[in-house]
């Protein structure tokens, strides 16, 4: 029997993978390890809720192999624990124990003085596809039930298929093609940046929240655009222009006539750039794509292709 939950959520997408978390969570950081291993954390306000691992399995790690490690990993985690307890309900693939930790000087408005829950979670893709390992943490003072917690993340997880990936944290959401790897980002208060690679060629992405007051200053957006990108550290060989319609124009600089150094490095000396206004998230983004030849230019998106 699977475990009722009636939980509000929201869905985070990242790396090729879906995830419904609570949807006062969102994503607190990640990172990309060894071994093909990536590791995102999810957070409320206050701390870290949620820890997820996953990596596909290669003939080099074969899936026994990974569970194994695993499962001794999280063992250092529990072995504190007062009680272990199988959450049952999971769906195909799923497995999970409830961790219960108790504080013999806990005291509060729990009867039975746990002072935290915790839940271990493995997820086998019966195709051998994709390993997942997740950590889920409930403290004393959080009012979710752990079961329904890891219910409502196993029955809304999905590994991406096709050849698109979608990507979707805070208050954006996109796809491109799998083709492109995240290489960095830089995440701040109104201004969300995603740098992706495609081999040498890349893609700088922006979100900038609260569109209106930005415009309220700055009526075109191309000007605005064109000010921001021109004072951006990363781009060093163009100098950028206004022009219309959402589109940025852009020319060599003097001092480099045939490219700056990173862009001969990378091979990459042509540039895509390009504005828009999205009224209904109230942002505004703006990217810029530097390649080598025309034909990258079909590796764009329909959205980022105008």
């Amino acid at each position: 029997m699977n475990i009722a939950v009636d939980i509000a959520t929201r869905q985070i997408a990242w790396d090729g993978i879906l995830l419904d978390i609570p949807a006062e969570w969102d994503m607190g950081g990640y990172k990309f390890l060894k071994h093909g291993i990536t590791r995102i954390e999810v957070e409320d306000d206050f701390s870290v809720r949620l820890e997820v691992e996953w990596i596909r399995p290669t003939n080099r790690l074969p899936m026994k192999q990974l569970v194994a490690r695993y499962e001794k990993a999280s063992r250092k985690l529990t072995l504190q624990s007062d009680d272990e307890q199988a959450v049952y309900g999971l769906p195909e693939g799923w497995s999970a124990t409830l961790h219960l930790f108790r504080d013999d000087a806990f005291v509060g408005e729990s009867a039975d003085g746990i002072c935290k829950r915790m839940v271990t979670a493995f997820y086998v893709c019966p195709r051998s596809s994709i390993f997942v390992f997740v950590l889920l943490h409930v403290g004393s003072e959080d009012h979710e039930d752990p079961q329904e917690l890891i219910a409502r993340i196993a029955e809304g997880f999905v590994q991406q298929e096709g050849e698109s990936r979608r990507w979707q944290l805070f208050d954006i959401g996109f796809e491109l093609p799998r083709a492109f790897e995240l290489e960095s980002t830089l995440f701040d208060v109104g201004s969300k940046m995603m740098t992706f690679r495609w081999e040498q060629r890349r893609l700088l992405l922006w979100h900038f929240s609260c569109a209106d007051r930005i415009l309220a200053d700055h009526p075109r957006l191309e000007e605005w655009a064109t000010g921001y990108i021109n004072g951006f550290s990363g781009l060093k060989g163009p100098v950028f222009e206004p022009g219309r319609d959402g589109v940025i124009n852009w020319k060599r600089r003097k001092r480099y006539p045939i490219g700056h150094r990173e862009e001969l490095a990378r091979g990459c000396t042509q540039y895509r750039v390009r504005c828009r206004h999205d009224r209904e998230k109230n942002q505004l983004v703006v990217w810029v794509y530097q390649y080598r030849k025309g034909e990258d230019l079909a590796m764009l998106p329909e959205w980022l292709a105008s």
